[in-house]
């Protein structure tokens, strides 16, 4: 029997960036298990592995800079803009509003995806989409709590405020 091994178009070539990635991967790892908790470091440009190549993935960045919490708060903004970018599709009112809210999440969804394989967690430009998502969802929220009040019978009319009571006694008027 015979095999046919298929390769990669540009496998081998100076140009593939494949296996500098798996082995900044791996070095970070090394890392990560020496510094679970506080990472490397924080700097204000990428930090890079000890092979020279910076970590390319939104999800391992964090951990290997930052520490364990560092990638957990990560993770935990991901998941919330996702999850308020699939509650905006759910709850669009209008076609139109399906329409811009499932392309705002579908362009969060390309940036989160493209960014496990490039340096992008600083790239203030793949941001704006989970931006979009967030001022959509709040446009949905404060559009529902407005028919929420339209709604409802008016409050009664608040009492007036007293005066706040004396901490001293009076003393009498001497004559």
């Amino acid at each position: 029997a015979s095999y046919v091994i298929w390769v990669w178009p540009g496998a081998g070539s100076e140009n593939a960036t494949f296996w500098t990635r798996v082995d900044s991967y791996e070095a970070a790892w090394v890392d990560i298990r020496a510094h679970p908790l506080y990472g490397v470091g924080l700097s204000p440009g990428d930090t890079p592995t000890f092979t020279g190549s910076q970590v390319h993935n939104n999800l391992m960045k964090p951990l290997f800079e930052g520490g364990a919490f560092a990638a957990l708060g990560m993770t935990i903004v991901y998941l919330l803009i996702g999850v308020a970018g699939w509650q905006t599709v759910v709850r669009a009112r209008s076609p139109e509003d399906h329409l811009l809210s499932l392309a705002a999440l579908c362009s969060y969804i390309a940036y989160f995806t493209w960014g496990l394989s490039q340096p992008a967690l600083f790239k203030r430009f793949g941001w704006m989409s989970g931006a979009l998502v967030l001022a959509l969802w709040a446009q949905q929220l404060r559009a529902v709590r407005m028919l929420e009040r339209a709604q409802l019978p008016a409050p009664p009319p608040a009492p007036a405020p007293r005066a706040l009571p004396r901490l001293r006694p009076r003393q009498p008027v001497q004559p």
